[in-house]
């Protein structure tokens, strides 16, 4: 039986953000798109800031009063750290960039990043090869919603993560579209653990 689009997100409050993704309609079509990684120190352009401010004090320390070494040396080495951060907060963001439901083919588009020499990589998987979706454990007490299929001609069942960073305050959001992602990829109804 076909699913429709307007079947499938019927009478429920739409999707607008979860984690960290977030989510478009458009006919047919529902869109996920993980958005910039917001850690307890706020997002990745804060940490960009607070390194080019601490590396631009390096400088101007060693500028104006050369006699200051050691604080030019402590700026620098705490812009640099910054720097780190910001780099490894952003790899974390682009391990996914996200995926689509579409109704009219019944397939779902996984966006991944390549990996290695390899560029970006798009999987396409029909509703029929998705065996099932779970929330699971994630990074720092969150969760994430992961997507299980079988890809043709393989044996082996594949998880992708959907959505990641999913906050404890965010639970009845994420009940809702965990029921809704089922629903739309034809699994059956189970509770969210």
């Amino acid at each position: 039986m076909a699913r429709t689009f307007r079947d499938a997100f019927a009478d429920v409050t739409p999707l607008y953000r979860l984690g960290d993704v977030r989510f478009r309609y458009e006919p047919s079509l529902l869109m996920a798109e993980v958005t910039a990684l917001r850690t307890r120190w706020g997002s990745a352009s804060v940490g960009a800031t607070a390194a080019l401010a601490a590396g631009g004090l390096s400088a101007a320390v060693l500028l104006t009063t050369p006699n200051q070494l050691g604080l030019a040396t402590a700026l620098a080495v705490i812009a640099v750290l910054f720097a780190t951060w910001v780099l490894r907060a952003e790899t974390k963001t682009l391990g996914r960039n996200g995926f689509v439901l579409n109704f009219a083919t019944e397939t779902l588009r996984l966006d991944l990043p390549g990996r290695g020499k390899h560029g970006p990589a798009t999987v396409l998987v029909s509703f029929d090869q998705v065996r099932d979706l779970l929330a699971e454990p994630s990074a720092e007490g969150t969760r994430a919603l992961v997507v299980y299929f079988k890809e043709p001609g393989q044996e082996m069942i594949r998880g992708e993560v959907l959505v990641d960073r999913i906050g404890t305050r965010e639970d009845e959001q994420l009940q809702r579209t965990f029921t809704k992602l089922r629903a739309a990829l034809g699994l059956s109804e189970e509770a969210l653990d």
